[in-house]
């Protein structure tokens, strides 16, 4: 979500017989910055066509088990998923939020779901070096609540039918519609398209772009 930070090591010099030759090649690999997960999510507002939006949210969390005592955990999970949301559409970050999460973080077992709230983690550090004090809002809104939308997910998921993915990405949804970025109830028309294959994201429909701010997450 974020890049990584590597801190540069002092400069050594390396005696005449230990260098390499330029035809060795470097002696170690940059390191390849990884993007997390992300859902493209672009329309055009119901009441004003010319009015767009195309906003990169993060992935919800992904539970690897569902054993009950991973309930509570999940319900926490969602709370912390809608507040880092909330985070990028207001620009505010509330301490509060932040603390539950990194406590949720210590308790949960489940390898795939501590490695997704890490990633919310750095959706609460991004919004608060990001935002300013005259427009402290990351994610765009359109003129008014959307009713037709394209969802674009990232690769590797297995079942790609519409009622799957509506379920595997309800926190996403339910956020949309609680916060008037998409219309509410049956009104609501979704395209999902997912990425074939892996770093290559696909893009917003109709040359609409997302916001540049997300592209750091």
């Amino acid at each position: 979500m974020f890049a990584p930070q590597f801190a540069l090591a002092p400069s050594v010099a390396v005696p005449a017989d230990r260098q390499r030759s330029p035809r060795e090649g470097p002696q170690m690999s940059t390191p390849r910055q990884v993007r997390a997960p992300a859902v493209y999510v672009s329309g055009r507002a119901a009441a004003d066509p010319a009015s767009t939006m195309a906003i990169r949210l993060p992935s919800p969390p992904r539970w690897d088990d569902r054993r009950p005592s991973a309930w509570a955990a999940e319900r926490r999970a969602r709370k912390a998923y809608f507040a880092a949301l909330d985070a990028l559409a207001t620009g505010l970050v509330v301490a509060e939020d932040v603390a539950k999460l990194d406590r949720l973080i210590l308790d949960v077992r489940s390898a795939t779901a501590r490695t997704a709230l890490g990633q919310l983690r750095r959706v609460f550090e991004y919004a608060q070096r990001t935002t300013g004090d005259d427009d402290p809002a990351i994610l765009p809104a359109a003129a008014g609540p959307c009713d037709r939308i394209v969802v674009a997910l990232p690769v590797g998921e297995r079942d790609e039918r519409p009622e799957v993915l509506a379920e595997r990405y309800a926190w996403t949804l339910e956020w949309l519609r609680t916060r008037r970025f998409v219309v509410g109830g049956k009104g609501l028309a979704i395209e999902w398209r997912v990425a074939r294959a892996a770093g290559r994201e696909v893009p917003p429909p109709g040359g609409m772009s997302c916001a540049p701010a997300g592209s750091a997450m």
